[in-house]
């Protein structure tokens, strides 16, 4: 049995390996340069809480929370 050998090339600074099939797609190569410019983090997100009451039926909750994924 034979196994083929990926082979990865280092881009943006060497912090990013990818095949060879990534550099010639336009779309892949924005996403990953978009995260490396904001340094890998996602930006945080408002998130509403919703809850089934069984009074009042469908509920938000009072406060709103700040979650950074």
């Amino acid at each position: 049995m034979t196994t083929k050998q990926l082979t990865l090339m280092p881009i943006l600074d060497g912090s990013v390996f990818v095949n060879s099939q990534v550099v010639n797609d336009p779309v892949l190569l924005s996403v990953i340069t978009d995260l490396h410019d904001r340094n890998y983090q996602f930006p945080s997100q408002e998130v509403e809480r919703w809850y089934f009451d069984t009074v009042k039926g469908l509920s938000r909750s009072s406060r709103a929370r700040r979650y950074r994924l």
